[in-house]
């Protein structure tokens, strides 16, 4: 499946987001996975860049790669690491990397 970030993270109760939401509770994946992505669109999942901000860390510096701001966007779209993982992916499942708007 793939999901538009900007639909889903702001948080509306319109149309497209309600069906997103229902099609991502559907998904015949391991419950885990749909938590996940659950997370991720939500953008509950810790990044650097939160942590600092409510200072829980120093900086939020990609660990990886070394980018100043690890916010989720890059940590799962951005980063050379995360590129180099949805590649590997395309090659293995034959599926690529969800696109977003900025693509």
């Amino acid at each position: 499946m793939l999901v538009q970030h900007t639909v889903v993270a702001s948080g509306s109760s319109n149309w497209d987001s309600d069906q997103v939401w229902k099609k991502l509770w559907q998904l015949k994946v391991v419950p885990k996975v749909r938590i996940f992505w659950w997370q991720a669109l939500q953008r509950f999942l810790p990044c650097y860049a939160e942590l600092a901000r409510r200072h829980v860390m120093d900086n939020g510096i990609c660990k990886l790669c070394g980018h100043e701001d690890e916010t989720l966007y890059h940590a799962m779209l951005q980063c050379v690491h995360a590129k180099q993982f949805w590649t590997a992916t395309l090659q293995y499942f034959g599926f690529s990397i969800p696109r977003t708007r900025t693509q």
